[in-house]
């Protein structure tokens, strides 16, 4: 028999999955005056953010149904907000994707009086497990994308997010602050640039 009424659903923003680019990249797209350069920059990191959301969406899409964690065959619920700036104004190329606590069921389920489109709640742990992947994908869809565009190379470094760009002053790199504003970055490059 079916089930004629169905529990309110209590949605919330569950996660905040950040994308940020190195800090050589967003040191590079904050100064940059070659704007095709800077703009390619910003195309690398998107689709370094949509090839980890897609995976989030293939491999961390489970929900609670039955008691029973299912594929769904459905997507995650999502918000996603891009900024090119820290909210201290200096360049840092990030995506914020805020993930939903519940996930539409794709189909009918019938037996439990469900419809499609129906939320019931994610399965935390699966979306936690792709979420470990998803951000390494979205840096190596990013490093892919500059080294094919411009040749720029990346090496391996103890901070985070453990690799950085190559070429990048570690001069500039120190003195990025979080109180630097674009301007006084500028400023900084051109003098290194009149330094060489």
């Amino acid at each position: 028999m079916p089930v004629t009424w169905l529990p309110p659903v209590h949605e919330r923003w569950l996660f905040d999955f950040l994308f940020g680019a190195h800090p050589g990249v967003s040191i590079l797209f904050g100064t940059d005056e070659d704007r095709a350069r800077a703009d390619t920059l910003l195309e690398a990191h998107r689709l370094g953010v949509k090839t980890a959301v897609d995976y989030l969406e293939a491999e961390g899409c489970y929900g609670w149904f039955s008691e029973i964690a299912s594929d769904l065959g459905s997507h995650l619920r999502t918000s996603v907000t891009e900024h090119i700036e820290s909210s201290e104004g200096h360049p840092y190329i990030h995506t914020h994707v805020l993930v939903s606590s519940h996930v539409p069921l794709a189909t009918d389920r019938p037996e439990s009086g469900m419809p499609a489109g129906y939320l019931v709640p994610i399965v935390q742990d699966v979306l936690l497990g792709a979420w470990m992947v998803a951000g390494p994908r979205y840096l190596g869809t990013l490093e892919g994308e500059l080294v094919r565009s411009y040749g720029f190379g990346f090496e391996d470094t103890d901070a985070l997010p453990g690799r950085t760009l190559l070429g990048i002053p570690e001069g500039l790199v120190a003195r990025f602050t979080p109180t630097t504003c674009r301007s006084e970055i500028r400023q900084k490059v051109a003098t290194w640039r009149g330094d060489q």
